[in-house]
């Protein structure tokens, strides 16, 4: 398979290219922002365009200038608050950023984002009160 790097404003344009032409899209995340469920470098997320999105589901979304992929925390009418799964930063983005969604995930298996117990797992995650101490303590390393 041919491998090329390119800079991220680049991928993320063809990305959202294909997804106006109703393609899915797969690439591996970089960054440790999403862990413990994703790990930079080791996992590749699925997405489609972003169509009924719920809370906990994982986006894609442009935020200042930037296209990040976060988690669903929040939602009040227009408005999304996303935050990363090893961080403390919140990002509110109206609707209209977020374009596409991960429908699926894959390490070591391929784990569908609408399973039960995967969003158990993340229910659980998000809601438990040592959240914060295993991120800081994973920081130190």
């Amino acid at each position: 398979m041919l491998k090329t790097i390119i800079d991220n404003d680049t991928f993320f344009e063809v990305v959202k290219t294909e997804l106006a032409h109703n393609k899915t899209v797969s690439f591996k995340v970089k960054g440790q922002s999403m862990w413990p469920f994703y790990h930079d470098g080791l996992t590749t997320v699925l997405v489609s365009s972003a169509t009924s999105l719920k809370k906990y589901d994982v986006v894609l979304a442009n935020y200042q200038g930037k296209v990040i992929l976060h988690r669903i925390i929040q939602i009040q009418g227009d408005s999304i608050t996303l935050r990363g799964d090893a961080t403390f930063r919140k990002e509110v983005v109206s609707v209209k950023e977020v374009f596409a969604k991960v429908v699926e995930h894959q390490t070591k298996k391929t784990i569908p984002s609408n399973q039960i117990r995967y969003r158990f797992k993340v229910w659980l995650w998000v809601h438990n009160p040592l959240r914060k101490p295993f991120i800081r303590l994973r920081s130190i390393k």
